[in-house]
């Protein structure tokens, strides 16, 4: 989206930030001095507040006060950021489904008219905004509302997985058999879920069972009969997570000194191609950096509260804690990433998590689970572009990041055994060639969110059209059947990209 104008940044919609040009407020100079857009600086002082109040949530017992103190501060922080209405639809949508999923619906077709709704109401708000809005950047309720969607139909699924499970019936995924509601919860377990103040805003999104079990101080327990569990001193792993958010701050300001309208003059389609490259590989690179900064911030408030607690049990009966267990970022599995499935799995983590536990999973046959069609990848990234909005670019990167994610599939398959059996080495030149071709195409593949418009985003795309052109002709030869795996005699490997590296050759 295209940086604020002056004037833009000098009304807040609950916040008068200027004053005169002689009596400005230290958010103003903060504003001034870092050139970032007025919502975001907002939205950092509100994200760093919520430190000390997840402190104070994590020394909180009582289930109900833990639920009301999280709900209190979710909405105060929505009218913070948004203005004092922003929330309604949250509570409208979230309201709908409780209702619908409890009182209403049968529970087998409550997970596909929640999601339709969900949906809907979601492309309703995009499409407001678009109209209100434009291209100006600006923080809004479908941020909270994008976040909401994935809570509420994660939910649905997962009332109608307990109740499969209550029925009888062995789930044929692991992770939906952890998550499954067996049991109806509360309106204050429900809404304390939509409204928790940590993730409330940007997210992550996180599961109703793990809410739950956060609430009630059972994750903390350390044996069954453990009736008074404690929870870990929560300071010094939030202080972590939050300094590698704060590491990225000056880049962060620097990204905006490099908008987004340059890719689409005149003067950046007359570099050389490897400028181009290098320039939309910077920019993409910009762009990560400011999620990756406002998940890492979001991610330490989690912390602090106790939700990212993850208790470990080893081999040796040991327990190891981690603070995982709310988490969107993956820093180094995406930037070096070897395989575009890879950053689809790895990028926006809880999002990822619940496109394909909830939409990709869901779209496939139980008698195709294992055979992974091709189909449902496709539909996954349609419904990832609706999710986004509306605007052309989102639909441009989604379907060339399902064509490189089927490519790679058949590269792993056909392609990878023969540097494996080559020996270490060749695998690991292998390795380093793949990474290096994903940067780049990672870099060209998002040039669609920095450029949202139509036309400007198919010049782009077209202006890398030999980028574009080898992939398509690799897809095609390894569809038609080229495998240099068979030519080799070697056995042809998963397409999954967590596959065993082990390929035998054959007799």
């Amino acid at each position: 989206r295209q940086p604020p104008t002056p004037a833009q940044n000098r009304t807040h919609k609950n916040l008068v930030l200027y004053k005169t040009k002689q009596n400005k407020t230290m958010l103003q100079h903060v504003i001034d001095a870092t050139g970032l857009p007025v919502d975001a600086v907002v939205a950092l002082l509100v994200v760093f507040a919520s430190y000390p109040l997840a402190l104070v949530h994590a020394r909180i017992r009582d289930t109900t006060c833990r639920h009301i103190y999280g709900i209190a501060f979710g909405l105060l922080f929505s009218w913070i950021i948004m203005g004092p209405y922003a929330w309604l639809h949250a509570l409208i949508s979230s309201g709908a489904t409780y209702v619908l999923c409890g009182y209403v619906l049968p529970v087998r077709l409550a997970p596909k008219v929640i999601m339709a709704f969900a949906m809907a109401y979601m492309a309703a708000s995009h499409i407001y905004r678009m109209m209100s809005t434009g291209l100006n950047w600006s923080i809004d309720f479908t941020a909270p509302q994008m976040i909401v969607t994935v809570k509420i139909t994660a939910f649905a699924f997962n009332l109608y997985d307990g109740y499969q499970i209550n029925q009888g019936k062995k789930l044929p995924f692991s992770y939906w058999e952890e998550h499954a509601l067996r049991s109806f919860p509360s309106v204050l377990e429900y809404f304390g879920y939509i409204f928790f103040f940590p993730g409330f805003i940007g997210g992550p999104a996180f599961e109703i069972s793990d809410y739950i079990a956060f609430t009630n101080l059972s994750i903390f327990k350390k044996s069954a009969d453990d009736n008074h569990p404690t929870i870990p001193s929560t300071l010094l792993p939030a202080l972590r997570t939050m300094c590698k958010g704060l590491a990225c701050l000056p880049a962060v300001a620097l990204s905006y000194k490099f908008p987004s309208s340059l890719l689409k003059e005149d003067s950046f389609f007359m570099k050389p191609f490897h400028t181009r490259l290098a320039y939309i590989s910077l920019m993409s690179f910009f762009y990560r950096l400011r999620l990756y900064t406002g998940w890492w911030l979001s991610e330490g408030s989690f912390v602090a509260s106790g939700m990212g607690y993850r208790a470990v049990t080893l081999d040796d009966g040991k327990t190891e804690v981690h603070w995982d267990r709310v988490s969107n970022n993956d820093f180094w599995a995406v930037e070096l990433a070897q395989s575009p499935r890879i950053i689809t799995d790895r990028w926006n983590v809880s999002s990822a998590t619940w496109l394909r536990h909830y939409c990709y999973e869901r779209a496939m046959p139980e008698d195709q689970h294992a055979r992974r069609p091709t189909w449902p990848l496709y539909a996954t990234m349609c419904l990832s572009s609706l999710w986004h909005g509306f605007y052309p670019g989102y639909y441009l990167t989604f379907l060339f990041a399902a064509l490189f994610v089927y490519c790679a599939r058949l590269t792993r398959a056909h392609v990878r055994p023969v540097f494996v059996w080559l020996g270490p080495g060749y695998k690991m030149l292998y390795d380093v060639v793949c990474t290096l071709t994903v940067l780049p195409l990672l870099g060209v593949t998002m040039g669609g969110f920095l450029v949202l418009e139509l036309r400007p985003a198919l010049a782009l795309v077209w202006s890398f059209w030999a980028l574009f052109a080898q992939v398509v002709v690799a897809t095609v030869l390894l569809w038609l059947g080229f495998s240099p795996a068979r030519l080799l005699g070697l056995t042809p490997g998963s397409c999954s990209p967590t596959a065993s590296p082990v390929y035998e050759k054959r007799q």
